[in-house]
């Protein structure tokens, strides 16, 4: 049992710490929330078995695409994340999704909580609008919000005591067709059931 768990915390801390920008000296400031999820981000593609349906041909990359406002940090935090580095052979790339005709061949899609309240409900609607679309398509979405997982995500970002945990929805993720490793379930707070 403590094998188990060690290895677990193991596994948890090189998915947090390891990859966040080639590893980071000791005098520089911790990561950003951002930062840390980037690094999820990547690993998460890492333990994600997708349809050969998902991807047009052997070749094709693994794409990330993120929908919500830029600016907020992600997408820098993603690209530098990524930036060079490969997972089974395949390349990954990031690309802004302003409309659900710009998903095209995305495997992953980033939907980022709105910082602006004034429009928090339009934004809302607008990502919920996103999830009915992608509902039948092998697409690993990943949130930050509160109602994510309610409105058909797979997995979702919490942050408890300055912490950057997430949930899974596994059932909604075998409907996709997306295989997700026991190794990252493991490491979710919540998993199965929509918290």
């Amino acid at each position: 049992m403590y094998y188990k768990r060690a290895k677990l915390l193991t596994l948890y801390l090189l998915m947090v710490i390891g990859i966040i920008s080639g590893g980071a000296r000791a005098d520089e400031e911790r990561p950003s929330e951002y930062q840390v999820k980037a690094a999820f981000v990547y690993n998460f593609a890492k333990f994600v078995e997708w349809p050969v349906s998902a991807f047009r041909g052997p070749a094709d990359s693994i794409t990330i695409g993120v929908v919500g406002e830029t600016g907020n940090g992600f997408e820098e935090a993603l690209e530098q994340t990524i930036r060079g580095k490969t997972i089974n052979g395949r390349h990954l790339e990031k690309r802004h999704v302003n409309s659900p005709e710009d998903v095209g061949n995305c495997q992953i899609i980033f939907f980022c909580r709105l910082e602006k309240k004034a429009f928090g409900d339009f934004e809302k609607g607008r990502q919920i609008k996103f999830l009915r679309l992608l509902e039948k398509q092998s697409v690993l979405t990943v949130g930050e919000t509160d109602w994510f997982l309610h409105n058909g995500g797979v997995i979702n970002f919490i942050v408890e005591e300055g912490k950057v945990r997430f949930d899974i929805d596994k059932s909604k993720a075998q409907k996709l067709s997306l295989k997700i490793s026991s190794k990252l379930l493991n490491l979710a707070k919540n998993r199965g059931v929509v918290p």
